[in-house]
């Protein structure tokens, strides 16, 4: 009989505020005493999977729990209110100011998930945790779908990789190694 322990691997797909329903799923696992030594994803499933792969259940619970859209997009003060969207005849200034330089940037700013990113991931711990790790992204300059496991991706990049991964339409491409890459959802949302 084979005594080896099962492996399993963990499965997020995208949906943007529907990422959080993760955290609930991973915390159920979690309490049933399954491990997970794997986990692929698409857009918000690729994020938070980068975050359960570095076993940082904490900073995901945190997340998960005050994420709103100023989070993750660079917005004008005038146009939140308690991390949602506020339109107003009081902001259409502002609206209008935003469009201008979404314009010119060429799509949404999204420094303020990159920071979260930048901040709470850490790639070495990633790499050095044994698990596994891969997204689904779509290069936009070859027109190709890209699915990397963290072992392939280039040093130092892996917050790109999630970024190109959650790219959504109307927000800013990330670029890697001189090619654009948009949201790996519009491609394969639930990447099994």
């Amino acid at each position: 009989m084979d005594k080896r322990k099962d492996s399993y691997c963990l499965v997020l797909g995208g949906g943007g505020a529907k990422g959080v329903y993760h955290i609930g799923v991973w915390r159920a696992l979690r309490e049933m005493g399954i491990e997970v030594d794997a986990f692929v994803g698409a857009s918000i499933g690729a994020i938070v999977a980068g975050f359960m792969a570095q076993g940082s259940d904490e900073a995901l619970e945190e997340i998960g729990a005050t994420i709103g859209v100023d989070s993750i997009l660079g917005l004008p003060e005038e146009l939140t209110e308690n991390g949602e969207i506020k339109l107003d005849r009081e902001s259409l200034g502002a609206a209008r100011e935003l469009f201008r330089k979404t314009m010119a940037q060429k799509g949404l700013d999204t420094s303020p998930l990159r920071r979260i990113l930048t901040t709470r991931l850490d790639e070495d711990a990633i790499r050095d945790s044994g698990r596994d790790l891969g997204i689904v992204t779509i290069n936009l300059t070859d027109l190709e779908p890209r699915e990397v496991f963290v072992e392939e991706m280039e040093k130092g990049r892996l917050v790109d990789y999630l970024m190109a991964s959650s790219a959504f339409p109307g927000f800013e491409s990330p670029v890697i190694a001189g090619k654009k890459y948009v949201d790996g959802g519009m491609y394969d949302n639930v990447p099994y």
